[in-house]
């Protein structure tokens, strides 16, 4: 039951978890630089939220830290010294306009986020009243004032997206990333026979994934989407990493790369795609196995990386720490396949990583792609004659992407090597017009289905 209100003679409905919950991911975020996946994974582990609390308040975080900078940028409009209201009391506005913009909340969400700003600045709750009733008489004015303000986006991102892929698209990319991201896992051949049964059994629904690209070339056999995620997310196949939680569009960029006597992951990260591909060579009985080695400048990465590889029986594969620009660690050897997974911006799954929006600026696009740019020519130096160098990203930047390809083939790293054309019959058929005209793949996040991934494949003369 709600605590009484005095100064309006009836009770107060007090503020519900799932909003304190948003609030204080949030928060996580933007005082700690907190990734919001952390953020929420911190929060629920210490909290007895039932699972409609724990649904919408997952809902409202992501949407809260993904369109911060546009609901800041609306605030801003009602608010006299915006710089002045302390920073968890901004917080709460925040969760609150998001709920009536981006949630198409009902007249209620007004007074649930003055009770939000009441259960931390009982001081301010008529502030936050004042300005929740003006935001949602406006709604449809604000959000109808432009495209970036419609989806929540910065409004130099929002141009960057209408620039390089049209309004139409460019609108259907935005309305994707606030929409939920699907998780989608792959299974490796060491997992036990009932590894369905299990996850079942703990509450989460598989949908096996088994589409042939139109020329019977890639086929997702290991491939799974994942319903209640939640629910299963410390079972033992996950956390043992058995059972790979991996986007479709990395497992297809995985599956364009050859399998040779001897392959090279450089910026391997936590060595999914490394886990991935040795798999990939072991289901189509290549012997003896591929030596594959993942390189990363992260030693917490490289060293969960090689445990992961060692407790699964993956011993083909080798981490090790390096500059990937410089890969000295490697001495004079040189390798058949190069796969290049590239740090980038992340554009293509911002719905699974809220907190890029809110902070990314401009000027981290070129950044990247110049890094990127120094890790190809560096990857080049290390691929066989005849050998094959792949590219790959997680982003819809045509300047991480294309750009970047088009700079080393320009290069003198790059003199030797020629575009290895990608066909429609190497892709699921729901991917196949991802193909662009130069032959490379340019995946963009898909309702339901897979996020923005590129793959250029390279081939040594």
């Amino acid at each position: 039951m709600g605590a009484w209100d005095k100064s309006k003679g009836r009770r107060s409905v007090g503020v519900t978890p799932s909003r304190t919950f948003a609030r204080k991911v949030l928060s996580d975020v933007r005082s700690n630089g907190s990734y919001v996946t952390r953020a929420i994974s911190r929060l629920l582990d210490s909290s007895n939220l039932n699972s409609q609390d724990i649904g919408y308040g997952t809902r409202l975080a992501h949407l809260s830290v993904a369109t911060y900078q546009a609901t800041s940028a609306v605030l801003a409009r009602y608010l006299k010294d915006p710089g002045k209201l302390p920073p968890h009391a901004h917080d709460a506005l925040v969760v609150s306009a998001t709920e009536l913009l981006y949630l198409d909340a009902p007249d209620h969400a007004v007074d649930q986020g003055v009770e939000l700003m009441k259960a931390s600045y009982p001081r301010l709750a008529g502030v936050a009243n004042a300005v929740l009733r003006k935001i949602a008489a406006s709604r449809e004015e604000i959000l109808h004032s432009s495209l970036a303000l419609q989806f929540g986006f910065p409004d130099w991102l929002a141009q960057q997206l209408i620039d390089e892929y049209g309004e139409e698209v460019a609108r259907c990319i935005m309305e994707v990333s606030n929409g939920q991201a699907p998780l989608f896992g792959y299974v490796l051949s060491v997992a036990p026979d009932d590894w369905e049964k299990q996850l079942c059994e703990a509450g989460a629904r598989i949908v096996h994934l088994r589409e042939a690209g139109s020329q019977g070339g890639h086929k997702d056999e290991n491939a799974i989407l994942i319903e209640n995620m939640h629910a299963i997310r410390t079972h033992p196949l996950i956390i043992s990493r058995a059972i790979l939680v991996a986007d479709i569009g990395a497992q297809i960029a995985v599956s364009l790369a050859p399998i040779g006597p001897r392959m090279l992951e450089v910026a391997a990260g936590r060595g999914t795609k490394s886990l991935i591909w040795a798999d990939r060579a072991r289901i189509r009985g290549y012997e003896p196995r591929p030596a594959l080695i993942g390189i990363d400048n992260v030693a917490h990465k490289v060293e969960r990386a090689t445990q992961d590889a060692q407790a699964l029986g993956y011993d083909e594969i080798a981490h090790l720490l390096d500059d990937g620009t410089q890969l000295s660690t490697l001495g004079d050897q040189e390798f058949d396949i190069v796969f290049v997974d590239a740090p980038c911006s992340g554009l293509g799954t911002l719905r699974r990583h809220a907190d890029k929006r809110m902070t990314l600026k401009p000027h981290d696009i070129d950044e990247l792609a110049t890094l990127a740019l120094s890790l190809l020519k560096s990857a080049a130096r290390k691929v066989t004659k005849g050998g094959t160098l792949v590219y790959s990203t997680c982003t819809i930047s045509h300047r991480e992407n294309e750009g970047v390809v088009s700079g080393f083939l320009a290069s003198e790293e790059g003199a030797c090597f020629q575009i290895d054309r990608i066909s429609n019959g190497e892709l699921p058929l729901q991917f196949a017009d991802a193909v662009t005209p130069q032959g490379f793949v340019q995946m963009v996040p898909q309702p339901g289905g897979g996020d923005g991934h590129f793959v250029a494949r390279l081939k040594r003369a």
